[in-house]
Parts: structure tokens; sequence; C-alpha cells
């Protein structure tokens, strides 16, 4: 993913930093719908986003390419497949929580 990045922007320090970001918006968009999954109405998925995105370890691990970036979102996918398990008792989103667990155990 980096080496496309760098091979299409090219080697500059925003170029670099912006696939980091995107498993950010990700996340935050990913705990807005597990409050929606939960429960919550527009404001409880406002504020779980908001407090995603004010989070300092977050902001840290989204400012550089790394795993970690992509670590938290295969978590919250595995929450957010939970939540949606648990609501519809679907036995076939175990399967799709196993891979989603498998590819953050990576």
């Amino acid at each position: 993913m980096l080496a496309a990045t760098r091979a299409l922007l090219g080697d500059s320090v925003a170029a670099i930093r912006l696939p980091a970001s995107w498993p950010g918006g990700l996340l935050v968009l990913l705990v807005g719908s597990l409050a929606r999954q939960m429960g919550g109405g527009r404001f409880a998925q406002g504020i779980a986003g908001l407090t995603v995105l004010a989070t300092g370890i977050i902001l840290a691990l989204d400012s550089f390419f790394s795993m970690n970036a992509f670590d938290l979102v295969f978590w919250a996918a595995c929450a957010w497949l939970f939540a949606v398990r648990v609501e519809r008792e679907e036995p076939r989103l175990w399967i799709a929580l196993g891979v989603v667990a498998g590819l953050g155990l990576q």
C-alpha cells in the first residue's frame, strides 16, 4: 500500500502519511456505526466518533504508516460484527468475525 502511494504521489511527508490517515477515518465511522448498532441516536454516534477522533493515542498512531493504525480498525470491525451478530442472531457472521479477527492478529 505504501509502495503504491509512493509511486503515485512521491516521497513527500504528506504523501507517506496519507495512507495512515485512512484507517483513522474508517475507525471513526466504525465506532459511530457501533454506537448506532447498540441503539444510540445521532447524538450518541457523534459523541462516539468525536471521542475516537480526539483520543491522543489514535491521533499518534494515525500520523505515520504502520500496522498499528490498521490494527485498531480490525478490532473495531470485530466489535461491530459481534454487535450485529447479537442483534440478528445470524450464525454466518461468526465466519466474518473470525476472518476479521485473523487479519487483526496478523
